[in-house]
């Protein structure tokens, strides 16, 4: 027998007062009577007694102690046997598979999150408790014996909707919590069956909570956009669909952007269906594109889930990319920057003070001069500025030394490839502007030059791309599109976006095999059975001494009513 609330039994206390009522005197009233022959007869029954005489034949002042001390022990909460364990790990499943009703009213996850918090009020006195989330894996509360914290952070949690969920992390993760050498049980409260999860450790006690039983779901599992590459004004989602139910199902696939619909689909899929359907749409807006099926009216009972029925993301708008081209003309460059989507491009015989933002000078030939503020990529240069002073033409201009880890240079090879055209450039010191050499050569003469600073990021190519192989080669234009990249961000207008705010077919799917049925149903009775015979029947005893308290204060009611008692 243990207890597991102990500080009750400073209750016992008032034992002492129901006691001295017993032993308070009456003060007696005064009245005039006519003789005193018949009080004389009638006192001579109730002559004085001892106090041991009062204690002995009072059974009404037993019974009330009895009482009160039934109370005081039920309020200790006394539980059938003791738990050997010292360290309880508590796993709360909040994958989206858990916001599922089943037959009730209330959720998987509402009915979990009651059961872990009426498992943490049965925490016994001394023992340390650890409360563990399955979608990340996340640790809310670590190694305490406050059990207002505990219940605070069970509470707390919410369903995390996206498939980030792994019970076997979050089991691997609690049990790596229990200090060695202490004595753990772990109380897993998920909607999976015993079978699914591999993670469980051999040598501690684990009570299964089951909730939810198979039930039929439908579910967007993936959904994916981009702007087609030749028109980009037009653009493609892709939305895989899946039927996980046993029956046929009918439904509405709507796509809207921003709240707009673009695209509406009727389909029929039968059971165990999964199709991919192609969205299209034309815009040159951006913003939120989302993707949502509704089902029919006869099909409702086979989508137990909701979640996984809408997806949505963040569609970039179409813009439009201004380049600015100075000095002498270059064919290469030219077709390059007309063949980017949406890319304008200004031929300008002067050059502005400052570049307008959002648009990018290639200057080929290099700047007479101050350089402009803003973008700037220098070509082939073949005159000084106020970054560099150039030499004569470099004999063997091969790449020796790349700086790979640099954005600018991403995908692009150029090690012991010749850049022809490449001259001697002495870089100045200019104060706030810093230098970055992307690639030289053995003689240390850089080849690739990066300045930034001062209002300014210039790129310089020291090389000139009518000669040589240079501009041939996948590395120039790839070089090119590096520097657009780094200098506005991503103008990749065909890049695919994927919605990342789906459960996954994993969670979406909540049928079970006839294994796994089999399974759940056997653990829920080895359960049952634990429960009955666990340190967590403290509230039926409690319980029990509180009938006995309310009945043994009847019978002594009734015994008193009928002069049974003193």
């Amino acid at each position: 027998m243990e207890f597991l609330q102990p500080v009750a039994g400073w209750l016992a206390l008032t034992l002492i007062p129901v006691v001295l009522l017993y032993l308070l005197k009456i003060q007696p009233k005064f009245a005039p009577v006519a003789t005193f022959l018949f009080w004389q007869e009638a006192g001579a029954h109730h002559a004085s007694r001892s106090l041991w005489q009062r204690f002995r034949r009072s059974i009404s002042l037993l019974v009330s102690l009895l009482f009160v001390l039934l109370l005081v022990v039920a309020a200790m909460d006394p539980v059938a046997r003791r738990d050997p364990s010292n360290h309880v790990l508590f796993v709360l499943d909040n994958s989206a598979s858990m916001t599922t009703t089943d037959d009730s009213d209330t959720t998987r996850f509402s009915q979990a999150k009651h059961a872990l918090l009426q498992q943490v009020s049965k925490l016994r006195h001394g023992q340390y408790g650890t409360f563990v989330a399955t979608s990340g894996p996340e640790i809310a509360v670590a190694h305490t014996r406050h059990k207002g914290r505990l219940k605070a952070a069970i509470e707390q949690t919410t369903i995390t909707a996206t498939g980030h969920n792994n019970p076997d992390a979050a089991l691997a993760l609690a049990y790596a919590l229990v200090p060695k050498g202490e004595q753990a049980r772990a109380v897993i409260a998920t909607d999976r069956t015993r079978d699914s999860v591999a993670n469980l450790a051999t040598d501690i006690e684990t009570q299964w909570l089951q909730y939810g039983s198979e039930a039929g779901n439908v579910a967007i599992i993936h959904f994916s956009a981009r702007r087609v590459p030749g028109d980009p004004e037009m653009f493609e989602g892709l939305a895989e669909l899946a039927n996980f139910s046993h029956n046929s199902v009918s439904l509405t696939l709507t796509t809207r952007l921003n709240e707009v619909p673009v695209d509406i689909r009727k389909i029929t899929m039968t059971a165990g269906e999964e199709k991919t359907v192609l969205l299209r749409g034309r815009s040159e807006r951006g913003g939120i594109l989302t993707c949502e099926l509704n089902m029919s009216e006869s099909s409702k009972d086979c989508d137990a889930m909701t979640v996984d029925n809408k997806s949505q993301l963040k569609f970039n708008d179409l813009t439009t990319m201004k380049f600015l081209q100075s000095g002498r003309r270059d064919y290469f460059l030219e077709h390059l920057l007309a063949s980017l989507p949406r890319s304008q491009v200004e031929v300008v015989s002067s050059l502005p003070q400052k570049i307008p933002e959002g648009e990018i000078l290639f200057a080929t030939g290099g700047v007479r001069g101050t350089v402009p503020q803003g973008d700037v990529v220098i070509l082939s240069p073949d005159t000084d500025c106020n970054l560099f002073n150039l030499g004569e033409e470099l004999e063997f201009p091969v790449v020796s030394d790349m700086n790979s880890e640099s954005s600018f240079l991403a995908n692009v090879t150029l090690r012991n490839h010749t850049l022809a055209g490449a001259r001697k450039i002495e870089i100045k010191d200019v104060k706030d502007v810093r230098v970055t050499t992307l690639a030289s050569t053995a003689e240390g003469d850089p080849l690739l030059i990066y300045f930034e600073g001062a209002g300014q990021r210039v790129f310089v190519v020291n090389a000139n791309p009518s000669q040589g192989d240079f501009a041939l080669r996948t590395a120039f234009p790839i070089l090119l599109d590096n520097i657009i990249r780094c200098f506005h961000g991503d103008i990749d207008f065909a890049q695919g976006i994927v919605a990342t705010d789906l459960p996954g077919r994993e969670e979406s799917d909540l049928r079970m095999t006839d294994a796994e049925t089999v399974a759940g149903r056997a653990a829920s009775k080895e359960l049952a059975h634990e429960t009955g015979n666990s340190t967590f029947t403290g509230n039926q005893l409690w319980s029990l001494l509180l009938f006995a308290a309310v009945a043994l204060s009847l019978i002594e009611w009734h015994a008193w009513h009928r002069r049974l008692l003193e």
